[in-house]
């Protein structure tokens, strides 16, 4: 193992910088500059880049660059009942759905409990047409997923779950577009359903931030 040696003749300064031993010196790689140099150490190896600093922890990120903010994370505000949500655009998977849907804000309408589908709400639209064929369609949305069904096998409807999903119609399983996801106040979707449920209709109100 290396020993630090105290050298006759020198300085106190100078001796204060580390001197070594039992160092091999080798020929630098041809990718190296000359402002580079390598040196061994019986311990291990030690890569020395002159003109250049490195700082770990903080200044590693600084390397990486700002970090970018994250967009589209409340993109849209959903008032039920007396309750308060954001919301963001799922606009990479239901591009179509998302314009349309953007097309008709603010947007006031009244959410009622569902029948088949589980627990959820859902906004009745009858024979409403937004122009739009399925996109990420699914059957089974998590709580704050919400889709929109754009009509066919049963009427033009938007459902908002607030827990356990199987979206369906009286004449069967659907599947719509998940356009818009809760991202804030989430927890009170259940108490949103359930005051759907025991007490009726509520308003709804979509708008943007």
């Amino acid at each position: 193992m290396a020993v630090p040696v105290e050298v006759a003749g020198l300085t106190s300064k100078e001796r204060g910088c580390r001197a070594r031993t039992s160092r091999r010196s080798r020929s630098i790689p041809p990718f190296y500059n000359s402002a580079e140099s390598i040196a061994e150490e019986d311990a291990g190896v030690v890569v020395e880049v002159i003109g250049r600093s490195v700082e770990l922890g903080a200044n590693e990120r600084n390397l990486r660059g700002p970090r970018k903010k994250e967009e589209g994370l409340s993109d849209l505000k959903i008032t039920a009942g007396p309750y308060e949500f954001v919301a963001r655009w799922e606009r990479e998977k239901s591009p179509e759905t998302c314009e349309a849907f953007e097309r008709l804000l603010p947007y006031r309408q009244r959410i009622i409990h569902v029948r088949w589908s589980g627990e959820s709400c859902w906004i009745p639209l009858g024979n409403f047409d937004l122009g739009v064929g399925f996109e990420d369609a699914t059957s089974y949305p998590a709580p704050g997923e919400i889709l929109l069904y754009p009509g066919g096998y049963s009427e033009t409807e938007i459902l908002l779950p607030y827990g356990g999903t199987q979206f369906a119609s009286k004449l069967g399983q659907l599947a719509g577009n998940h356009f818009l996801t809760v991202t804030g106040g989430r927890e009170n979707l259940r108490p949103l359903g359930e005051m759907t449920l025991w007490e009726g209709a509520q308003d709804i109100v979509f708008e943007k931030v």
